[in-house]
């Protein structure tokens, strides 16, 4: 039998990079690859969902490539980039171009899921909500998942630390969104409490 372990703590060691993947676009030299992620699309999403925070746009929207009916769409709109494409009177779900800075900006559009999905964190977890050493980097995930931003600039000014911007950047967080925090601080309790059980458990079997 193993000692149970702090799985924050382990997290907490990890220093991960910016991940990317390698997709194609259409420019006017033809095809090519580009590096993209989910942070450059949400960052150079249609200025219609300006309002929208990271979670969300994960949760409602997605990426495609253009076929002939959103082309069609596209020319109605005179080409406009950043923008919603007009869909009333269609059986399209809700579609936006994005912002021309995207490197798939000619090649892919935003379109919204018939059903919202949960969005799934790949690297280090949220920490836990009363640990002092990883305030800041609690502050920031929250900052960065639940409330819009285009640039760091938005969430958090030069002079202010993450845990003072979450302060300020609070009311912007919709309660959706907060009851999604809360239930993220439960399931690190229900850890706690789990890891807990199993010291006990270990303690008895071995006395």
């Amino acid at each position: 039998m193993t000692t149970p372990f702090d799985e924050e703590q382990e997290e907490d060691t990890k220093q991960t990079e910016e991940q990317f993947l390698l997709e194609p676009t259409q420019t006017k030299n033809g095809g090519q690859f580009v590096m993209v992620n989910t942070r450059l699309d949400y960052q150079h999403r249609s200025k219609d969902l300006t309002a929208l925070c990271l979670y969300d746009f994960v949760s409602h929207f997605h990426k495609k490539i253009i076929d002939k009916s959103d082309r069609r769409l596209i020319k109605n709109t005179n080409g406009s980039e950043g923008e919603q494409l007009y869909t009333e009177g269609t059986k399209m779900n809700e579609r936006y171009t994005f912002e021309s800075a995207h490197p798939q900006s000619s090649s892919h559009i935003i379109i919204k899921h018939t059903k919202p999905v949960v969005p799934v964190l790949i690297g280090p977890q949220i920490p836990r909500q009363e640990r002092e050493q990883t305030r800041e980097r609690y502050s920031r995930a929250l900052l960065t998942l639940f409330v819009p931003w285009r640039s760091a600039h938005d969430l958090c000014a030069l002079n202010q630390t993450w845990t003072e911007a979450l302060e300020v950047q609070k009311p912007l967080i919709s309660p959706t969104s907060l009851k999604i925090i809360e239930n993220i601080q439960l399931l690190h309790e229900c850890k706690h409490d789990r890891d807990e059980h199993l010291r006990q458990v270990l303690v008895e079997a071995q006395s």
